[in-house]
């Protein structure tokens, strides 16, 4: 707009009719030129700043760690069961449950505990198919006595996941896929001997021996994530809401961090939905009696993330820039294999793992590498017959060698959700 107005401003011969046809529209035009251009900057702020918020705020960060060397009061990593920070073999509930129904038709045999197995899945896998009975060591104030115990896949974990996926879509918030291999790798101890014991007998200690699989027991392991929960005072009365059927609840969270995102837990009253500024979440609900609200807070990164933790940190993070959070919030369609590679490549994730290709078959004959990472996720309009398979192939970079094929379930999970008619499948190329 100035270029276009000194252009013609140097057209006009006349140096006084120049000056005062310069100075009316310094006045009126130039003014009203910035004013506009200062209206569009901040509309542009105000659109990358809300897409933005919805998606980076929300980034899941996951890890494993060993009980004893978890930080109570850390402010980024947690672990996914509070008291998971417990002994793992908690010896005084196995023997209040022993002690409840010994021997009794149909009791359930007690979990002895929640194991970490540092393998891959298809060994996980190969374990809990052989239905194997294996031997113990129980040692008690009063003597000892061999036990026997089976496994079975534990969904502790996976189960804490699937209750974060609710909360996100009762939230509406878009669903990424948590990146957490560990919370696969888990299988649980099951007595499988019948035990009694005296009036007043303790448990003092239970040895474990799994075998040939022994070799990946990892004892007192517990995974940790960056999403903390929270009960939080309303700061105000409720007030109607916009609709005059609802009432507004506002929660201030600059004490609790304003950067981090806030989800409504599932285990709060009714709620119809949820309006975050930059200081306060407004929760709108049918009651009008002020309450405390549970939240769920997925706490942001330190600037730099500890890389000296006993096991590598993962997360769903990715590096899209404008066009690709732009993409993310409008659901594009995803037409061409460069386009799916540049989806892929924006994950964290692919630092370690490199997409290779993508092909179409009619089916799938091999043994499956990769899992489903959203086995929670019901799709009540597709059926999985007929579904051609979209085959993604990748090689592996550097990192953990029994983690390969769970960082490849994850991005292959990804691209499940965006293609849902498929069914997807990854492939490691040797």
């Amino acid at each position: 707009m100035k270029d276009i107005i000194t252009s013609r401003l140097q057209k006009i011969s006349s140096l006084n009719d120049r000056k005062l046809l310069k100075d009316v529209l310094r006045d009126v035009y130039e003014n009203l030129a910035e004013y506009n251009l200062s209206m569009y900057d901040r509309l542009e702020n105000r659109l990358y700043n809300e897409i933005e918020s919805h998606i980076d705020d929300f980034a899941i960060y996951t890890s494993a760690e060993y009980a004893e060397n978890i930080d109570p009061i850390s402010e980024f990593l947690h672990p996914m069961v509070p008291n998971d920070t417990e002994a793992v073999l908690n010896l005084a509930e196995i023997g209040e449950s022993l002690n409840a129904q010994p021997n009794s038709p149909g009791s359930l045999n007690p979990v002895i505990a929640s194991v970490f197995m540092k393998c891959s899945n298809s060994e996980i896998s190969r374990l809990l198919s052989e239905n194997k009975v294996f031997k113990g060591i129980l040692k008690t104030d009063k003597g000892t006595s061999e036990i026997s115990v089976k496994v079975k896949r534990c969904n502790k974990y996976i189960n804490q996941i699937d209750r974060l996926y609710k909360a996100f879509q009762r939230n509406n918030i878009v669903w990424a896929t948590v990146n957490c291999p560990y919370a696969y790798k888990f299988i649980d101890i099951i007595l499988a001997t019948s035990v009694s014991l005296s009036k007043g007998e303790t448990i003092n200690e239970i040895t474990l021996d799994l075998g040939e699989y022994d070799k990946y027991k990892q004892i007192n392991v517990v995974p940790v994530w960056n999403v903390k929960r929270l009960e939080i005072d309303e700061n105000s009365f409720p007030m109607p809401a916009i609709d005059r059927a609802n009432y507004e609840h506002r929660l201030a969270l600059e004490s609790f961090g304003a950067k981090n995102g806030y989800l409504v837990a599932l285990d709060n009253a009714d709620f119809t939905y949820t309006i975050r500024r930059e200081t306060e979440l407004i929760v709108v609900s049918e009651s009008s009696a002020q309450q405390p609200w549970k939240l769920l807070q997925v706490e942001s990164p330190p600037d730099v993330i500890r890389r000296n933790n006993s096991f590598e940190v993962f997360s769903n993070k990715r590096d899209m820039g404008f066009a690709g959070r732009y993409a993310a919030i409008k659901s594009l369609v995803i037409r061409t294999k460069g386009e799916l590679g540049r989806v892929l490549n924006s994950y964290e994730q692919s630092k370690s793992i490199l997409f290779q290709g993508v092909e179409i078959l009619e089916s799938y004959k091999k043994t499956r590498e990769t899992i489903d990472f959203n086995p929670f996720i019901d799709d009540n309009i597709r059926t999985n017959t007929n579904k051609k398979v979209m085959l993604l192939r990748f090689k592996a970079g550097d990192g953990e060698q029994y983690l390969v094929h769970d960082k490849i379930s994850f991005l292959v999970s990804e691209v499940q959700i965006l293609f849902p008619d498929y069914d997807c499948v990854g492939e490691l190329m040797i």
